[in-house]
Order: C-alpha cells, then sequence, then structure tokens
C-alpha cells in the first residue's frame, strides 16, 4: 500500500463510499472519476491502482492531495478485481458502497436512485444500474437470469436465437426486454454498477478472491439470494460505459472468464446432475473463450507474446 494513503475518515453527509479498481483504464479513468466526483451523494471514492503506469499514479497521488474526497491504495500489485473491491469496502467510512467500473460514467442522480431502490429491498441486497453503450443502447450484464451451465451455454453458442420457439432456449441476458417502469428482481447485476450497504457486502465475505476477474459478480449475487436477499434491477440508474479500455492481453482476460465459469458452476450447483453438466459446459467454454482471446489479441497486435496482465477496465462483469 502506499504509505501516503490517508485512513479511512468517517463519511459526513450522504453515508456512499465510491469503490473503484484501475488498471491501464486509459484516459476514461478521469473522465470516471470527474463524474463521481460530480455526484453529491458520494463522500469518498476508494479508488485501487491495480497496476498504472508510474505516471498515472503519479497523477492519481496528486489528484488525491488535491481532493479529500479521493483515497487511494496502491503498491499491492494487480491482485485481481475481487480482491481489490475487498481491500477498499475494508477501508470504506460509508453506511453504503457503490461499485463503479474506472470507465463507466455514474449519470446525474444515479446514486440517489440507487438508494431508492436499496431502501426497499431486504438484506443482503444488491442493486444494480442500467449501463448504456457509446450508442446509447444497453449492455450486456446489467440484468441476468441466474446463471446455471444451460443458460450459459446458450447465450454463449448464440441459442438464444431460438427463445421465441421455446422457452428452453431462453438467454439470460435480458438487456432487450421492455424496460421496466420500475426496479424488478432479477438474477444477477454487473459488477460495473452496483450498491450494496456495506454491512450485507461484508457479512457475504465481499467478493469471493478465488474469481481473478469476471464472475465474481454472478456468485456474489448467487450468494446474496441464497442468504434470502434481493437483487434488484434498477432502470432509473444509468451509467456510460466506455467499453474495454485497458491494455491487457484479451487471452488473459478470457482464461480468466472461463476459470470464473468453472468456480461458478461447481459452487452453486443445486443436483449432482448440474454439477456434472458445469463441469462439461467449463470445459468447452474455456475452449471458445479461449480461441476468442487468441482471435482478438491477432487483431489487436499481431500474434505476439500476450502479457500477464488483468484489467478492471473490460466490458461489464
Amino acid at each position: 500500500m502506499n504509505p501516503h494513503t490517508p485512513p479511512s475518515r468517517p463519511v459526513h453527509g450522504p453515508a456512499i463510499s465510491a469503490l473503484m479498481v484501475s488498471f491501464q483504464t486509459g484516459p476514461i479513468l478521469w473522465q470516471a472519476l470527474s463524474a463521481a466526483l460530480a455526484e453529491p451523494m458520494i463522500g469518498e471514492i476508494w479508488l485501487v491502482d491495480n497496476g498504472n503506469a508510474p505516471e498515472v499514479l503519479q497523477r492519481l497521488e496528486s489528484l488525491a492531495l488535491a481532493e479529500p474526497r479521493l483515497r487511494l491504495l496502491a503498491g499491492e500489485g494487480n491482485i485481481g478485481f475481487g480482491r481489490a473491491c475487498n481491500l477498499a469496502a475494508a477501508r470504506a467510512g460509508g453506511d453504503l458502497i457503490l461499485l463503479l467500473n474506472p470507465d463507466l460514467l455514474i449519470q446525474p442522480g444515479a446514486a440517489a436512485q440507487l438508494l431508492g431502490a436499496l431502501a426497499q429491498a431486504k438484506s443482503p441486497a444488491i442493486i444494480g444500474g442500467r449501463i448504456l453503450g457509446k450508442d446509447g443502447q444497453e449492455q450486456r450484464g446489467a440484468r441476468r437470469d441466474r446463471l446455471t451451465p444451460w443458460t450459459a451455454l446458450v447465450a454463449a453458442s448464440g441459442l438464444g436465437r431460438l427463445e421465441r420457439l421455446h422457452k428452453l432456449f431462453r438467454d439470460p441476458h435480458r438487456e432487450k426486454d421492455p424496460l421496466p417502469d420500475a426496479p424488478i428482481p432479477v438474477g444477477a447485476v454487473s459488477g460495473a454498477f452496483l450498491m450494496m450497504r456495506r454491512a450485507d457486502y461484508l457479512a457475504l465475505g465481499g467478493f469471493d478472491p478465488a474469481f481473478f476477474l469476471h464472475v465474481e459478480d454472478v456468485d456474489l449475487c448467487a450468494r446474496a439470494k441464497e442468504a434470502g436477499g434481493d437483487v434488484v434491477f434498477q432502470p432509473s440508474a444509468i451509467g456510460l460505459h466506455s467499453g474495454a479500455s485497458s491494455q491487457a492481453s484479451s487471452l488473459f482476460i478470457e482464461r480468466h472468464k472461463a476459470r470464473g465459469f468453472a468456480l461458478l458452476f461447481t459452487r452453486h450447483a443445486q443436483t449432482p446432475w448440474e454439477r456434472l453438466g458445469g463441469m462439461a459446459v467449463a470445459a468447452l467454454l474455456g475452449i471458445a473463450f479461449t480461441l476468442r482471446g487468441v482471435a482478438r489479441d491477432w487483431r489487436k497486435r499481431g500474434w505476439r507474446a500476450n502479457a500477464p496482465a488483468a484489467s478492471s477496465s473490460s466490458p461489464p462483469h
């Protein structure tokens, strides 16, 4: 940890502590911080530096000295998204925590909308916002059904196109559904943009550090529901997502995504058959994700060795 990191201080006024994790996020990071600092209900922002360039870290340190609401955690190295969030949540001074991707611009009033839905939700509660891309369309991940080996296979294979023929092929990603007029219960929301009571987060143990990158949000939502809590999508809370902005290796990211699915299916299988099916589907997804990562790296940089890095500024979790 950076020796100049200030200790946690009580948050006066709105008790919302925003948490960000950044690894080589790019210029969008400064816009994301500006948007969060412009939100009056956010009392503090904890930014975990998972390995930005020295000049970026220096700029963050200068900003933290000038902006009393910004708290910087650095020097731990790339410890993964979930572990970094846990590190920040343990130090946060607010009663509420708001997870924000470092390439997501929270829109005015979104924090209040999330808070309003949280006030009506049963603990341990997780409230996710609506995530829009540059084209103004809702992105995948912000509202999902419960993820099972079969529904994950449907989503990955494109079988969701057959949903009109039979509900068996229902895609777990529901961003194309009509926008609800009010908050609705869902199976999972995105870790790129969610609010929780800090006490709930800590009671659940936060993100499972076994998930280095991706799927940790689905696991957290599953554990909250298993504990009797609510997982809710709040359509009125908007965040603008720029898309993947990190220089991290796609192959490395895709491999961790595949590993995350394997962990998820193993830990949340409700029957022996679902556990067995999960192992098989995870193996298939591992092959598909690996090939996709290789193809993306080829297109980005040509066939070169991939740097062992992970990013918190990937597409919504």
